[in-house]
């Protein structure tokens, strides 16, 4: 009955309200109040409405210049207007005005009533939160079309401010807005738009970008191609890091949702220069060069002692394939690596309390970097001081420990055992072999280890460390016969396994040719 007073109103004074007679506080009650009924009626029962009534209204709404900021809303009657799409264009310009107005620190509505809104950013995040209706999409396509204009860069700053105090304000709001799309004007941001070029402006879609991640279900991330094309282009963001900032945390965090192997493989592909000598090792105090980001190994050294497993796996492998890339750059330079001691060592402390680590992938990836750092041997004219070295003792013991026990047969037990092999590999083929390796591997280790190796246990890093400990001199003659007879075997269930595939003398002659270079027969 009052939704029909109401429209019944709206007929008789249709011509009054469309020629502008009527007063703008009358037009905005009638706004709320229809937009209230209707809301009301669509949420206990369906109830008949006059389409002429909103066709008035809709077209009042089209014609007038009335502020969506200057009217109290009942929560009902904002949430059935943002579901119509007849009025969509209208409302995304209103939204505008409101991202503008927010932006410009303009003063919030004061709220009257139990049920009256106070328009403001809360307020919005409820409306999108609360469902059914278009609130993200008008962020969205805000976004997309401000970004496909020229001279808007105020405009879209204040639309990017507007979208991420939403989602600091309900951090769920990040999940609608990606389920509707706003990976796609983001991406043309950083691919196509003329004003990828401004630094502020790309720092505050950065910096939007990090906070969606943050915030997001990894379920809602429904263009997983797009979000890592993102991910990629926020790498070369403006940021001037400091030691462990806040900033370098969230960018490695955002980076985590996407550990591919393309994306790790090609670090120094997606920041030119970053794989620089002398900008990797640099202590971390410096401001970087404009054209890229550059984390230095430090970085991703606290990265990886403070991170959760997901940090510290992508940092890791961002740390391995930049000490590659100083290793080779190092070997080309005529003076060859110039490191201070002190800041290498610093850094093979954090990496020698993860060689343990619970996922095996940052431990294997940690071992590889300590082998490397082991492997360059000479520091400011002093050989590295591995003789001395506590933890890498305690690797050693630990790892000649468990090879010498039964439990050597579990696959996944040696597994987890491959970057203490790495460590112990190094150490092995370092320059001068710490004196107390001789006292660790003693003979009766040995035995023991020798006599726990199988032919369903032998894996390459197990070869190598028996390759090493041959060339060092720490194999007797029974140990080599023993491994002998091993490897044989080895070669021999191989060459049953690839029986149809290749004759067996054809096989075993092929891999004991290999065998016998690359283990220790013969």
């Amino acid at each position: 009955m009052a939704l029909a007073s109401l429209e019944q109103y709206i007929l008789l004074n249709g011509s009054d309200l469309l020629c502008g007679a009527s007063p703008s506080l009358t037009i905005e009650l009638l706004v709320n109040l229809y937009g209230l009924y209707r809301g009301l009626a669509k949420m206990s029962y369906q109830v008949p409405y006059s389409p002429e009534a909103e066709r008035i209204l809709f077209h009042l709404l089209t014609d007038e210049d009335w502020n969506l900021l200057s009217i109290k809303f009942h929560f009902t009657s904002l949430k059935w207007l943002f579901q119509q799409d007849k009025i969509f264009k209208i409302l995304s310009e209103q939204m505008l005005n409101f991202c503008r107005s927010n932006s410009s620190g303009g003063s919030s509505i004061i709220a009257f009533g139990k049920n009256k809104l106070n328009l403001d950013v809360r307020s919005i995040a409820e409306l999108i939160m609360s469902g059914h209706n278009f609130g993200s999409m008008h962020f969205v396509c805000l976004l997309g079309e401000l970004i496909e204009q020229d001279d808007q860069e105020d405009d879209i700053i204040s639309v990017v401010h507007t979208i991420a105090e939403i989602i600091k304000v309900m951090p769920a709001t990040s999940d609608l807005l990606c389920v509707h799309g706003i990976a796609s004007p983001i991406r043309n941001f950083y691919s196509h738009s003329r004003y990828s070029s401004l630094p502020d402006l790309f720092i505050d879609i950065s910096n939007l970008v990090i906070l969606i991640l943050r915030s997001v279900q990894s379920e809602s991330l429904s263009d997983d191609e797009t979000w890592v094309a993102i991910s990629i282009k926020v790498k070369s963001v403006e940021i001037y890091f400091f030691a462990f900032s806040s900033g370098c945390l969230l960018l490695i965090w955002s980076f985590s949702y996407f550990v591919v192997d393309e994306l790790l493989d090609s670090l120094s592909a997606v920041l030119p220069g970053i794989t620089e000598l002398h900008n990797l090792l640099k202590d971390g105090n410096e401001k970087q060069p404009i054209a890229y980001i550059s984390l230095h190994c430090r970085d991703f050294c606290k990265l990886l002692h403070f991170g959760s497993p997901a940090i510290k796996l992508v940092s890791s492998y961002c740390l391995l394939e930049l000490l590659n890339k100083i290793s080779d750059q190092g070997s080309r330079e005529p003076d060859g690596l110039n490191i201070r001691s002190g800041y290498l060592l610093s850094i093979m402390a954090i990496l020698e309390g993860l060689i343990f680590s619970s996922d095996v992938r940052t431990s294997l990836n940690c071992s590889r970097c300590l082998s490397m750092f082991i492997d360059w041997k000479v520091l400011d004219g002093k050989e590295l001081a591995a003789e001395s070295n506590i933890w890498c003792r305690m690797i050693v013991e630990e790892l000649v420990m468990f090879l010498a026990v039964p439990r050597i047969g579990s696959t996944s037990f040696m597994i987890h055992h491959k970057p203490a092999v790495n460590v112990a590999i190094a150490l092995l083929k370092s320059k001068e072999t710490p004196h107390w390796m001789a006292s660790v591997l003693d003979d009766s280790s040995l035995t023991a280890i020798v006599q726990n190796i199988t032919r369903s246990n032998v894996s390459r890093e197990l070869v190598l460390l028996f390759r090493e400990l041959l060339n060092s001199g720490y194999l007797k003659a029974e140990h080599i016969a023993s491994l002998n007879r091993v490897f044989q075997l080895f070669v021999v269930v191989l060459a049953e396994a690839f029986f149809r595939e290749l004759p067996v003398e054809t096989y075993i002659h092929i891999h004991l040719a290999g065998l016998q270079e690359t283990f220790i027969c013969g």
